[in-house]
C-alpha cells in the first residue's frame, strides 16, 4: 500500500489522490477497531493529508513550467476554472473518433487530425494534447475492437477481485478506473507501469488465495 500511495502521488492523478482519501476514510471505518479508534485514525488521515497539502502548496514555485505543476496546483484550477482545458480538448477526439470509429487512428494517436479540430489559440493546440481520458484514448487509437478488449481485460480483474474479496485489488481497480476518466495513464510509460504492475501483483495474489481456499 506504501508503494500504491506513493506511485499515486508521482503519476499526480488529482482523482486517484481524492479517491485514496476515501479508501483511508472507509478502511479505519469499516475496521474491526473500537469506534475511538476508528474516529482518531480518520481524524488523523485527513490531518495528514491536508498537511502534505499543504506543504505542496507552501513548496510550490509560482514560476512553475507548464507540466510540471504539482497536484494541489491542478486541483485548484479544476475547481476554480472547470478544467476548461479538457473540455476543448474532449470535443476533437470525440470529433476523429467518429470519423474512425471502428478501427481508430493508430497507436500514434493521430495527433495530426487532432490538431485540425483544435483553436489554434487553445492549450491543446499549443501542447499537442492527447485525449487526457483513457477510454476515449483507447477508442481514438485503437477504435472499438481495441476498448472492447481493454474492457474484457477489466472486466476479468474486477471478477477475480470480487471473487476473492481481495479489499485492496477492488480499491486499486476502483481508483485507476475512475482517476482514467481525466487521464491518459495508459499512454505515459509511468502509467503503463503502475497498472501492468499492480494488477499483476494483486491478481497473483487473489489467484493464489483460491488455490489455498481449494487446497
Amino acid at each position: 500500500m506504501a508503494i500504491l500511495i506513493l506511485s499515486l502521488f508521482l503519476l499526480s492523478g488529482i482523482m486517484a489522490i481524492l479517491i485514496l482519501i476515501l479508501f483511508f476514510i472507509v478502511q479505519f471505518l469499516y475496521s474491526e477497531n473500537s469506534k475511538k479508534t476508528k474516529l482518531v485514525g480518520s481524524i488523523l488521515v485527513i490531518i495528514g493529508i491536508t498537511s502534505s497539502f499543504i506543504l505542496l502548496k507552501h513548496l510550490d514555485d509560482q514560476k512553475r513550467i507548464r507540466g510540471s505543476e504539482n497536484i494541489v496546483y491542478r486541483a485548484q484550477k479544476i475547481i476554480t476554472k472547470k478544467d476548461p482545458v479538457r473540455e476543448v480538448n474532449w470535443k476533437s477526439v470525440v470529433k476523429v473518433i467518429s470519423s474512425n470509429f471502428i478501427w481508430g487512428v493508430g497507436a500514434d494517436g493521430g495527433i495530426d487530425l487532432l490538431q485540425k479540430e483544435r483553436p489554434i489559440m487553445s492549450e491543446s493546440y499549443i501542447n499537442k494534447h492527447n485525449a487526457h481520458n483513457d477510454y476515449l484514448e483507447i477508442v481514438l487509437r485503437y477504435g472499438i475492437i481495441g476498448i472492447s478488449i481493454y474492457l474484457i481485460i477489466l472486466g476479468s480483474l474486477i471478477k477475480t477481485a470480487f471473487t476473492s474479496n481481495n479489499y485492496y485489488f477492488m480499491w486499486f481497480l476502483i481508483v485507476f478506473m475512475i482517476s482514467s476518466l481525466t487521464e491518459s495513464y495508459l499512454q505515459r510509460q509511468v502509467g503503463l507501469v503502475f497498472f501492468v504492475f499492480f494488477s499483476l501483483l494483486f491478481y497473483t495474489q487473489s489467484t493464489f488465495r483460491k488455490i489455498d481456499k481449494i487446497s
